[in-house]
């Protein structure tokens, strides 16, 4: 398996594993989309650092990537129990099976944000989580 075929499988497992949840209407990973459909998560590629792995020809490849959740666009009566409550949702799956059904070694929330976002003037509440995963990969 190649480069691309590799790195596309961890978001592809990203993807299947936030479409698998009853608080999510909706995902997207990196095509155009539109705030529709709500709670919707939206997957952003970060970037990747590649160093050398520890054996032979082997990379150890850095895969980051933000989980943005827009879960309403009236201000929550409590955070807690109408955002955070998603956003928890959307790590849970993520690292109950850490490995991503084996497209990665391991995956790790690294930042958890809790907020407003504004798109195209409206203000939508929800949240971002941020993830690494470790993925081996050897040319």
């Amino acid at each position: 398996m190649g480069f691309y075929s590799s790195y596309k499988a961890v978001f592809d497992e990203v993807k299947t594993k936030l479409e698998a949840l009853e608080r999510i209407k909706r995902v997207v990973t990196e095509e155009r989309f539109s705030v529709t459909d709500l709670p919707m998560a939206v997957v952003n590629m970060e970037e990747t650092l590649v160093t050398r792995g520890a054996i032979g020809r082997m990379l150890a490849c850095d895969v980051n990537f933000t989980v943005i959740v827009f879960v309403m666009e009236t201000e929550p009566a409590d955070w807690f129990a109408d955002i955070i409550i998603v956003m928890g949702d959307v790590v849970d799956s993520l690292v109950a099976d850490n490995t991503l059904s084996g497209s990665v070694v391991d995956v790790w929330p690294t930042m958890f944000t809790p907020g407003e976002a504004v798109v195209k003037d409206r203000l939508y509440y929800g949240g971002a989580i941020r993830f690494q995963a470790l993925l081996h990969f050897t040319p």
